[in-house]
């Protein structure tokens, strides 16, 4: 297969969908008069000037294939693609580079679930209008062949451009093996249904708003039912404040796969469960601040395998369980250290039942200041954890979660050390 020359662009303000592919000249060759055959690569009928070999063609094709990488130019009016476009039609409008201006557009849509090459990136350029999916936006989904390379999806220019999802009853992006970077989501639903739901997800710098207009917000932004590995990383999530959004992220069981999730450097505030782990295992959750949330980690599944470690993390000004164990599978072999717990309106740490977690489990290293419930619920406490007598951060009201210099706060986790076995 031809390597792409670059990335496919994309601008709401000046790109074009009936005159633009996406990638090719920075000002697009376009026409009317293309012609393809079914049983051939060799598109003809269309002008090559400024065209090279890894641009990408657009034939709006009645049925079938409409965009595939040209591999090579072979003369002023043809050119042979990757692909077989699979029907014989000629008087076809055709576009080779330019930016294409929508995700709602039709032929956009059939590039992003099936024409698309694996490996590609889209660019989507900040104009300061927002993009919209147009309705439920599937994606190419990487496999597990060697070609099958992710696909990304790339925010550029001066801010994040925002993406609106669906304003109805519907699942806005449905996404398996697909990269997010540098973007803004905003959920616009009118019931509780999943922002971007898939199998697995590598989505990085990335933020999620939740302005729907159901009364508990978004089912969960993010949203995988038979998830291998997904990473979110560096990411803020922003559910409806007052009435609580479902949730962040949330793993769910099906098809027999267990779900694990690296989440590393994010924010997350109003959400009802924040990550609902319902059929996970070997969950990674780092340095991610959990605020005005009523449950902060729930793993609330039977089958839940465990393995789930929370580590260096802040959960403040929640009203019910910050890291919650529903299922005694999902303690086992799990781990919570070096995280502060403050403003907790139940427990802190919490199991379902006494489980012999002393066997396999790890909570150490702790620090807990105003927890209405318990530190620890039907779980041992470690022994280096530390209760504070002050408020032990900044301006937590204001999102400033360094630690201050107060007596019985801040100062007590400054001044304290720990000594590495040897």
């Amino acid at each position: 297969m031809t390597a792409p020359n670059g990335a496919i662009k994309f601008n709401n303000s000046t790109g074009s969908d009936t005159q633009s592919s996406g990638l090719g000249p920075a000002v697009a060759v376009y026409g009317s008069g293309a012609s393809t055959t079914g049983a051939s690569a060799v598109v003809t009928g269309i002008s090559t000037a400024g065209v090279s070999a890894g641009d990408l063609l657009w034939v709006q094709s009645s049925s079938g294939r409409q965009f595939s990488i040209i591999a090579t130019v072979d003369s002023s009016t043809q050119v042979t693609c990757d692909d077989v476009f699979a029907n014989t039609e000629s008087g076809r409008t055709w576009a080779i580079g330019g930016k294409r201006a929508t995700f709602s557009n039709a032929d956009s849509r059939q590039l992003f679930s099936s024409d698309i090459p694996f490996g590609s990136t889209v660019e989507i350029e900040y104009t300061g209008t927002h993009y919209s999916t147009g309705g439920l936006l599937t994606l190419r989904a990487a496999g597990t062949g060697a070609l099958d390379q992710v696909v990304t999806f790339r925010g550029t220019g001066s801010q994040r451009p925002r993406i609106q999802g669906s304003a109805g009853n519907s699942e806005s992006i449905r996404a398996s093996g697909n990269k997010f970077e540098n973007l803004e989501f905003e959920n616009l639903a009118t019931t509780g249904q999943p922002f971007l739901g898939g199998s697995w997800l590598y989505v990085y710098n990335c933020k999620f708003i939740d302005s729907g207009s159901a009364t508990n917000g978004t089912g969960s932004f993010l949203y995988c039912s038979s998830s291998y590995n997904s990473i979110v990383a560096n990411c803020e999530f922003v559910g409806k404040s007052g009435s609580l959004s479902n949730a962040a992220i949330r793993q769910y069981y099906v098809y027999g796969w267990y779900g694990t999730w690296n989440i590393v450097d994010c924010k997350f505030s109003n959400f009802i469960d924040t990550f609902n782990g319902e059929e996970g295992m070997g969950i990674s959750v780092k340095n991610c601040v959990f605020t005005d949330c009523q449950n902060g980690i729930n793993h609330k599944s039977t089958t839940d395998r465990g393995g789930n470690s929370v580590t260096g993390c802040v959960f403040h000004n929640l009203s019910g369980d910050a890291v919650k164990y529903d299922s005694g599978h999902a303690v086992k072999a799990s781990s919570v250290s070096n995280t502060i717990f403050s403003n907790i309106g139940g427990n802190a740490i919490s199991a379902s039942s006494v489980w012999g977690q002393a066997d396999s489990a790890y909570f150490n290293h702790n620090a807990f200041y105003n927890i209405t419930g318990s530190n620890y619920s039907n779980l041992n406490a470690g022994s280096n954890d530390i209760t504070l007598t002050a408020d032990p951060f900044v301006d937590a009201a204001n999102g400033d979660f360094n630690l201050n210099n107060a007596a019985g706060g801040g100062a007590v986790l400054r001044s304290t050390s720990y000594t590495l076995g040897g």
